[in-house]
């Protein structure tokens, strides 16, 4: 198994493995991903800056991650982490 970045042409393969990973979600009532999440402009942009990963067996790519660092997403939370040094946040996570 590798872990690599990816590049404009890993999106279409990416793609095609976030859309079964969605309907996967859906058949089980999950509506995490339902209405487009994650779209490719957002897997585009993972590119671009560098946070996009496919995950590779044998060769192929047969996964897809994001890591992100201060993710704005957890700026405002309810409540209190437990420590304030840096992280890392996983997201987009499919197989």
């Amino acid at each position: 198994m590798v872990l690599d970045t990816i590049n404009h042409d890993d999106i279409r393969r990416i793609m095609e493995i976030i859309e079964e990973a969605r309907q996967f979600l859906l058949s089980y009532g999950n509506m995490q991903w339902a209405g487009g999440y994650p779209s490719e402009s957002l897997i585009e942009n993972d590119a671009e800056n560098g946070v996009g990963y496919k995950i590779e067996v044998e060769g192929k790519t047969e996964g897809y991650l994001a890591i992100l660092s201060d993710d704005e997403s957890y700026a405002a939370i309810d409540g209190k982490w437990i420590s304030d040094g840096p992280y890392i946040a996983i997201h987009r996570l499919a197989l």
